[in-house]
């Protein structure tokens, strides 16, 4: 991405929605960007935190599409230049363009392994402080979760470690929405967390 103050496109909605599995979760993140600006063709990249670290786990089967339309990525190493915080490795790359006075849709999808931290929860994370990139804040930004692992219930939930638990709705069986407007990340690695917990324990009373 070129230097923030140089963006003429805006991210006016980005929703992203987990579907936490039994033994993985999937994730699907559909955007809306508008250039305000002339036409402009970005390098745009979908960053990854370092595989097996810190609850993140192995990537497999990402899909990415612009318009409607799949498109090809690199997975390229993150090097000195970007954005970057310490934590992300790699990013899938690919060139998008952006025409002027309209708007622009792009949508990413991939599987992956669940974190975990002791004693014994499962960690599904999102980052979305990649939305610096961008001009201005983020307009739109909603989460939905939906718990498929027969298993294990929603334990924490959170926005660069902050809990926004109680501010989800329920939309339908097992699924659970939030929505918030004009997000500006703190930074790079800000992400949403979602804890798993066994369903034998018992945290109390929970609408999850």
């Amino acid at each position: 991405m070129e230097e923030t103050e140089n963006i003429s496109v805006e991210m006016q909605e980005e929703t992203i929605f987990i579907n936490l599995l039994e033994d993985y979760y999937e994730v699907t993140v559909d955007f809306v960007f508008y250039n305000s600006g002339n036409d402009v063709e970005l390098e745009v990249g979908f960053p990854f935190f370092s595989e097996g670290l810190g609850g993140d786990g192995k990537i497999w089967d990402c899909t990415c599409w612009t318009n409607g339309n799949e498109t090809d990525y690199t997975k390229t190493n993150i090097i000195q230049g970007w954005y970057k915080p310490i934590g992300l490795e790699y990013a899938n790359l690919r060139k998008i363009s952006f025409p002027k006075k309209s708007i622009t849709t792009t949508k990413v999808n991939f599987k992956t392994e669940y974190g975990r931290e002791a004693p014994s929860f499962l960690l599904a994370t999102y980052l979305y402080g990649t939305g610096l990139s961008w001009k201005g804040p983020i307009k739109t930004l909603k989460l939905i979760i939906e718990n498929n692992n027969l298993y294990r219930k929603i334990g924490w939930i959170k926005m660069a470690s902050k809990s926004i638990r109680s501010s989800f709705q329920r939309i339908a069986d097992n699924k659970y929405e939030f929505i918030t407007y004009n997000v500006e990340p703190e930074n790079y690695e800000s992400v949403f967390e979602i804890s798993l917990f066994d369903v034998l324990d018992n945290i109390g009373p929970t609408k999850f």
